[in-house]
């Protein structure tokens, strides 16, 4: 794995640095240009964009190992035309004033390519600028998005607070119930899954390195507090004997009893902010230093209804709905199979065969009733 030194002490991004690194080393590039014909000022690397340094060992004919450094500069970024863009314009036939072809040819194309420079080399290389995106990116770009990390599972109990309200759940089995603002079974795709979510939180990217300035990002008022207390592990490392002669003393039951009752604090900020048309959420871990902005599905689950919509959610154990209106009631049997359907109207009247299809209906539809909008009190 990478690890960053600079410009703090940091996991990298080890997927984002070895893209990085293969692109250096096994891009081939599209063309040459030797550097007498232009200077480096025409390539924009007398003042490089980035430059890339790189150390690695060969070994030579001795056996013995010697460390090379390379210096990479990357250059200014610039727009190639396609060629069948070319040839379309040099076809006879092309109507378009001379003015009109200019427009054409000034307009941004996604065709961008970068001069490279290996220094010490004679020669200019052009290259996708696609290819190195991420050379000119923020230091930001190679740290380690991976901003919280704990076992869903171990989750005991979880604290929303959003703009409508402060809602409080508590594991019970695989179920999570609301225990404030009132008792009531939890919508599990829901809360399971946003808690799922904070369990393994990537950002989309990181934005700061430092808490100092929350207030950028709309985090000293934050939008949205996620709180969940967490059972910890146990001490996987204290299992694992340091020697085969002096394995670590066992624990005692009380020792035991101890460690599998220890949880856990994990708190997570968000803030929803504007920018321009689009709403970017960002979230900060207290304690840490990064800021950074999520991805805009999981910014998606955090208005949704948290207690369970359902409002007959065991339908298939209904044997039997009486429909009340306008002083005629009607009663609707099934039996356990849910294949034979009886109706009768009135309270006591006899049961007679119904239709099977629309029985079945009726209760489909009972089962399948969901809450527009659930109002705790």
């Amino acid at each position: 794995d990478w690890k960053l030194l600079a410009p703090m002490r940091i996991d990298g991004d080890t997927a984002a640095i070895n893209a990085l690194v293969n692109a250096v080393t096994t891009t081939d590039c599209e063309d040459v240009i030797w550097e007498g014909r232009l200077g480096l000022r025409d390539f924009g690397l007398t003042a490089p964009s980035a430059t890339l340094t790189l150390f690695h060992e060969v070994s030579d004919e001795g056996g013995g190992k010697r460390r090379l450094t390379e210096r990479i500069q990357f250059g200014r970024v610039f727009e190639k035309k396609d060629a069948n863009e070319k040839a379309d314009d040099d076809k006879s036939g092309d109507d378009r004033s001379g003015d009109e072809k200019k427009a054409d040819e000034e307009k941004p194309t996604a065709a961008k390519r970068i001069y490279v420079r290996r220094v010490g080399d004679t020669a200019v290389r052009i290259f996708d600028q696609a290819r190195f995106e991420a050379v000119v990116n923020s230091p930001l770009h190679f740290i380690n998005k991976q901003v919280l990390e704990f076992d869903a599972f171990q989750a005991e109990t979880f604290t929303f607070t959003r703009p409508d309200g402060r809602y409080t759940f508590v594991k019970q089995g695989q179920d999570w119930m609301m225990t404030a603002p009132a008792a009531l079974k939890a919508d599990a795709a829901h809360v399971g899954g946003l808690v799922s979510s904070i369990s393994w939180l990537s950002a989309a990217e990181i934005v700061a390195v430092s808490a100092d300035n929350l207030a950028a990002f709309g985090l000293d008022q934050p939008t949205y507090r996620l709180e969940l207390v967490v059972k910890k592990k146990p001490d996987d490392a204290a299992k694992t004997p340091t020697s085969e002669a002096a394995p670590p003393p066992e624990k005692t039951k009380a020792e035991e009893k101890e460690q599998a009752g220890k949880t856990e604090e994990i708190s997570l900020i968000l803030a929803a902010k504007q920018d321009g048309e689009k709403t970017l959420t960002y979230g900060h871990v207290p304690g840490t230093k990064l800021v950074f902005r999520l991805e805009d599905d999981f910014a998606e689950k955090l208005d949704a209804e948290p207690a369970d919509t359902d409002i007959f959610p065991f339908q298939w154990s209904i044997r039997e709905a009486r429909t009340v209106f306008a002083d005629r009631t009607v009663r609707l049997t099934r039996d356990a199979d849910g294949n034979v359907f009886r109706v009768a109207e009135g309270a006591d009247a006899e049961l007679r065969a119904a239709d099977a299809e629309a029985g079945r209906k009726f209760f489909e539809a009972l089962g399948g009733t969901k809450v527009q909008k659930r109002y705790l009190a």
